[in-house]
């Protein structure tokens, strides 16, 4: 791997992050992202949309929680299909 240097700053504006080389990430718009749940405040849900509709779901109810793997099909109106199944509900 390349590498690089060590405890760089990155400024945070708007949901962009701008780095001291003239460098930035911007955030894709869409459903990729990170949500928080009412249910698990202390947890986490990561939503990455993948191939073939198929959208890809990571969550942790709380940190020493297992993480579990989501699998959410796109429907022909936009919405997700989300089968919790390997969750247990």
């Amino acid at each position: 791997p390349k590498g690089g240097p060590k405890d760089i700053v990155a400024i945070v504006k708007g949901s962009d992050l701008y780095f001291p080389d003239g460098n930035s990430w911007t955030k894709n718009s869409g459903v990729d992202g990170i949500y928080s749940d009412p249910n698990h405040p202390d947890g986490y849900r990561v939503v990455r949309a993948s191939s073939g509709g198929n959208v890809m779901i990571t969550l942790q109810d709380e940190p020493s929680g297992p993480m579990v793997e989501l699998v959410g099909k796109r429907s022909s109106n936009g919405d997700i299909l989300i089968d919790f199944s390997s969750k247990g509900g």
